[in-house]
């Protein structure tokens, strides 16, 4: 079991500032699809797709403007996904995704994501009948504390009262 030392209220802050940063991706028509699914490059066999390239754009789109559609805007920004690519791919050739602190790293970024789809869910339904935004997030705590309260959960205090958190400062 891990301990959660963020409150609710705040990922629910951030999952909706999050999910109003990917709205605009939503909604695509069958033809956007079709295109983003078009090959803009391909690195040593992998196929850089159009929806790889936009993603990559996206950050600069509320900044950049039409600057975005010069030429070689456009190639800096795919160089960059494609020095990304190539320097992922000698990750992986050098089997570092393969190895324990990597797939600790992934499975922390799964977790997040998957709470993070949680709460939005969450807090859209409470949206419903909760306008008020901090009801909602007192909403929200009451129903992770019962959450909690449901679960089973069973501490070791001996391998706790083990654990030297200072150590976690010095190893960094």
């Amino acid at each position: 079991m891990s301990i959660v030392l963020i409150k609710p209220k705040i990922i629910i802050a951030v999952v909706l500032f999050i999910s109003a940063c990917f709205s605009g991706c939503q909604n695509k028509r069958p033809e956007e699809i079709a295109s983003d699914e078009k090959v803009v490059a391909r690195v040593n066999g992998y196929n850089v797709i159009v929806a790889d390239f936009k993603t990559v754009v996206n950050p600069y789109v509320e900044v950049g403007g039409e600057v975005l559609n010069d030429k070689e805007v456009k190639a800096a920004l795919l160089d960059d996904l494609i020095i990304r690519k190539v320097l992922v791919q000698e990750a992986q050739r050098q089997g570092l995704d393969k190895q324990k602190p990597f797939m600790r790293e992934i499975e922390r970024y799964w977790e997040q994501s998957l709470l993070k789809l949680l709460f939005k869910k969450r807090s859209e339904e409470l949206a419903r009948d909760i306008k008020d935004e901090e009801e909602r997030g007192d909403a929200i705590d009451k129903w992770v504390d019962s959450l909690k309260s449901k679960a089973k959960i069973e501490i070791e205090e001996g391998v706790l009262s083990g654990v030297d958190l200072k150590k976690l400062r010095e190893n960094r």
